[in-house]
């Protein structure tokens, strides 16, 4: 009895490790992409800041310097936009909602969908 519940719990170790290891790699290849993706947008940024301060230096104009300001704040904004993590909502998208009232038109034409209990 006791090797029996040895191997069970062998056997609830290994599946626990192996359910770890399998969830890791999509996880870890998708902050792989965002990493790259925010590395990419932060160097854009460099290179518009660079950009913009070169012509301000050659054109000696203050309305540069206002274009390398927004240039530089629309960069740190896109950066900072990669940077936060996707809220998910529960709420469906506007093309299966489209659909929904198409098909209840069609099939069920007294149907209201606001007399459904909400959950």
């Amino acid at each position: 009895m006791a090797t029996m519940l040895a191997a069970l719990l062998v056997m609830y170790a290994l599946a626990l490790m192996v359910e770890k290891c399998s969830n890791e790699a999509p996880l870890k290849q998708k902050l792989a992409r965002v990493e790259e993706e925010l590395y990419k947008v932060r160097n854009e940024s460099k290179i518009v800041k660079r950009e913009a301060e070169q012509k301000l230096k050659s054109a000696g104009l203050r309305e540069a310097a206002a274009t390398a300001e927004a240039a530089a704040a629309a960069a740190s904004a896109a950066a900072a936009a990669q940077q936060q993590q996707q809220v998910v909502t529960n709420e469906p998208p506007e093309h299966l909602l489209q659909e929904l009232e198409s098909l209840k038109v069609r099939c069920i034409p007294n149907f209201d969908l606001m007399q459904l209990p909400q959950p």
